[in-house]
């Protein structure tokens, strides 16, 4: 038997595939993961805006945003080095907070900014989780006509700087750069307005004529972001490149980078994939973003088993609650399958049942809250099976061509 390895966010899962089966292991890069002076390095190198340190001459008050567990940015690598820069540019310990860019996800609490930007950072500065419903406050107008309100504190803030990762996203094309304002810390009518607006060109890894993006952008540039500070990964989800500067600029570079650490050639009409949620699978919902591309490399007929820890369960998200509320009462319509059509999509993740994500994955699915029997299925589906392996379906791009 061939041993299979792969992360979950809840730690190594592997399972035993047969000799013969073709595997291909298609991971995202293994570069080495940045040592915090050569983070420093990338800090005192902006692109396109002022360093951190020269931002902060004379100000008073810093906030540093960051996202939530929903995102597995290594936060705490880089913010304490964020933090040095405006100490240097003369911001006393006091001015300094730490705000949860959860957008519509729910609150974060103190063990979640432990887990996002350390304890070094929690023991030593006030720790805020936004909220879209309260205490936000208007500063603007886009040119579409987007009214922008953003949390208070933010809004106060002299110097604003958002810290988070470069990950593909379904209608930004990325996260990171301006996303850490809007959803993250923008009140939920303004949040509404924008993604209820007929904005061309949402795609995923598609960011130039993209307007979903462009119009983030916009409402950032209203909010008053002064720098944003964003890595990209490698398969250990380490700081393989860190990007500072200005929201537009520093975020294009990362993006390139992003391009090229997370690209992956991967073979076209195999028999089967094993997909991995991570590093997006703390929540079940949030996963599924690993299912994007991965199983269209698969023949019809074939089979994809989808791995996932959902740690947090099912996920929550306010405009997916909404959403919901209004559809309860109508007549139940299936979900289209992640694995696409005339594939057989296998489930495994050992915290949620099939009932709780029924809205997200159709009953013809199969599912398993144990990884050894989900795999025995594979096998009992295919006797000799080419199969692709993506271990970080979230960040992985595959080459076109």
């Amino acid at each position: 038997m061939t041993k299979l390895s792969m992360r979950l966010d809840t730690g190594p899962i592997s399972c035993d595939l047969p000799d013969d089966w073709q595997v291909n292991n298609l991971s995202v890069s293994s570069a080495p993961a940045l040592t915090p002076d050569e983070m420093r390095d990338a800090l005192r190198r902006p692109i396109g805006a002022p360093r951190i340190s020269e931002l902060a001459r004379g100000k008073r008050t810093a906030v540093i945003i960051v996202d939530d567990l929903t995102r597995p940015t290594p936060a705490y690598a880089y913010v304490p080095l964020i933090i040095e820069e405006l100490k240097a540019g003369g911001i006393a310990d006091a001015g300094i907070k730490i705000i949860g860019g959860i957008g519509c996800h729910r609150p974060m609490l103190s063990v979640d900014f432990r887990r996002k930007v350390g304890d070094w950072v929690v023991d030593r500065y006030e720790c805020i989780t936004h909220n879209p419903h309260e205490h936000n406050v208007y500063v603007g107008t886009t040119p579409r006509g987007i009214r922008v309100e953003i949390n208070d504190e933010v809004a106060e803030a002299d110097v604003k700087i958002v810290a988070g990762g470069i990950i593909p996203h379904g209608s930004a094309g990325f996260g990171g750069g301006a996303k850490l304002i809007l959803p993250g810390v923008c009140s939920i009518g303004t949040i509404t307005a924008h993604h209820s607006t007929m904005l061309q060109g949402a795609r995923r890894c598609l960011v130039e004529g993209n307007e979903f993006r462009d119009e983030l952008e916009q409402i950032a540039r209203v909010a008053g972001l002064d720098a944003i500070v964003n890595c990209v990964m490698n398969a250990d989800v380490e700081v393989a490149g860190l990007f500072a500067g200005d929201l537009v600029a520093a975020h294009r570079a990362g993006v390139e980078a992003a391009r090229e650490l997370y690209a992956v050639d991967a073979p076209r009409g195999v028999d089967a994939a094993i997909v991995s949620g991570f590093p997006q699978d703390r929540e079940f919902g949030q996963s599924l973003k690993g299912m994007h591309r991965c199983p269209a490399t698969v023949r019809e007929g074939g089979t994809v088993l989808f791995v996932s820890a959902g740690t947090e369960g099912p996920g929550f998200h306010h405009l997916g609650e909404r959403a919901r509320k209004a559809e309860r009462h109508s007549p139940a319509k299936p979900p289209a399958s992640p694995a696409g059509e005339g594939r057989h999509l296998i489930v495994y993740c050992p915290t949620v049942g099939p009932d709780e994500v029924a809205r997200r994955i159709p009953p013809t699915a199969s599912f398993h809250r144990d990884l050894a029997s989900a795999v025995a299925e594979l096998r009992a589906r295919h006797s000799r099976a080419s199969v692709n392996v993506f271990p970080q379906g979230a960040l992985t791009i595959i080459r076109e061509g």
